[in-house]
C-alpha cells in the first residue's frame, strides 16, 4: 500500500470525527482506491497458448509442465545441473549439455503431477533437453520456469513448502 496513505490514515480517522458524513465519503473512496490498486498490482493474467486457461503472467522464461504423459514421453537428451535457486515463484536452473551452441535447444521443466505424502510433500520433476547439435563443446546456459502451475496444483494439501526433486537434485520451494 501507499505509504502516504498509510501515513495519514490517522490523521484522516481525527478529521473524519470532526466532520463525520463528508469525510467518511472521502476515507472510504481513499480506502477503496487503495484496496484495488493494491490487490491489482503484480497480478496480470494473460490467456494460455490455446486461449483455455488464464494464468498469472510472470517474468520467468518458461512454465513448469505438470503433465504425467510429457514426463514419461518428453526428450531425454543429456544435461547436468550445474545451479538452482528460487527467486519469487521462478525456478532458475543452470545447466550444461553438449552442443554448438544451444540456440537450437528445447528445454522443458516437467512434473509428472502426483508427490509424496510427507512433510512438506514432495514431486519429482525432470529437466528435458531436445538437443538437434551434433558438436562436441559443453555450453552452459541458465533457463527460469514459473512454479506458479505447481502452486496452483498442490495449494490443496494445506501447505506452502514444497520439496522438488528435479532430475536427482533437491531444492524447497516456499509459496
Amino acid at each position: 500500500m501507499n505509504k502516504f496513505v498509510l501515513m495519514n490514515i490517522p490523521a484522516l480517522i481525527s478529521v473524519m470525527r470532526k466532520n463525520s458524513l463528508e469525510y467518511a465519503k472521502y476515507f472510504a473512496i481513499l480506502l477503496i482506491s487503495a484496496v484495488v490498486t493494491v490487490g491489482c498490482s503484480g497480478t496480470i493474467l494473460t490467456s494460455d497458448k490455446n486461449g483455455e486457461e488464464p494464468r498469472v503472467a510472470s517474468n520467468c522464461d518458461k512454465d513448469v509442465i505438470v503433465d504425467a504423459t510429457e514426463f514419461e514421453n518428453a526428450p531425454n537428451d543429456h544435461v547436468v545441473i550445474i545451479d538452482m535457486k528460487i527467486v519469487g515463484n521462478c525456478l532458475k536452473i543452470k545447466f550444461s549439455a553438449s552442443g554448438c551452441d544451444g540456440s537450437s535447444w528445447n528445454v522443458e521443466l516437467i512434473g509428472w503431477g502426483n508427490y509424496d505424502k510427507s512433510y512438506p510433500p514432495q514431486t519429482t520433476l525432470r529437466l528435458s533437453l531436445d538437443s538437434k547439435e551434433d558438436c562436441l563443446a559443453v555450453i552452459t546456459k541458465e533457463v527460469s520456469f514459473n512454479l506458479e502451475p505447481l502452486v496452483e496444483y498442490f495449494r490443496l494439501h494445506g501447505t506452502n513448502k514444497l520439496d522438488l526433486n528435479i532430475s536427482g537434485k533437491g531444492i524447497l520451494f516456499e509459496y
